[in-house]
């Protein structure tokens, strides 16, 4: 044993700058584990706002019901986008008229042929004509923008232009 401390009174000198040598390490690495408790403090913040008096376990499960029920509710968004999109394709979306005098007699353009188009320019030409003794309306299907039936010069008139809106020109 008297050999052990005579050691330790040779050596004072060298264990005394081992230790101080370790505790500025340590303070080094206080300090580098004080900044980051400084960084992740506000996050945590943020995490157990509203959630006193939990446990950490509750935490995590109210944290994972509000995710589950997130991913829930985007599901669904995409779900109704979906929805909407695939009904988008089919509604008017081309839309042009086109108005005349279909009996001279008569002024102020009384008559009309409009086009109605969805997005695969199909729809229908709807022709209105109107004299003195009656009115007439006909109907004319179109399917990817031509016509099943002959068109007067009107109702062509009001094919192209409705499909000229859809392709950048301007329509009536």
């Amino acid at each position: 044993m008297n050999a052990f401390l005579s050691a330790l009174e040779q050596e004072a000198g060298l264990i005394a700058a081992v230790a101080c040598a370790l505790c500025v390490c340590l303070l080094i690495w206080v300090a580098l584990l004080t900044r980051r408790v400084r960084a992740v403090t506000p996050h945590m913040r943020h995490l157990v706002r509203d959630m006193q008096g939990m446990s950490a376990a509750e935490m995590f499960e109210a944290h994972l019901a509000n995710a589950e029920m997130a991913t829930r509710r985007a599901a669904e968004a995409t779900g109704l986008a979906e929805e909407l999109s695939r009904r988008q394709r089919t509604s008017l979306q081309k839309v042009a008229l086109v108005k005349y005098n279909a009996d001279e007699s008569i002024g102020g353009n009384m008559s009309f042929s409009t086009a109605l188009l969805d997005e695969t320019d199909s729809g229908l030409v709807l022709t209105s004509i109107y004299s003195l003794e009656e009115c007439r309306v006909y109907a004319k299907q179109v399917v990817g923008g031509e016509p099943e039936q002959q068109l007067s010069q009107e109702e062509r008139q009001a094919l192209e232009q409705a499909l000229g809106v859809g392709r950048g020109a301007q329509g009536a």
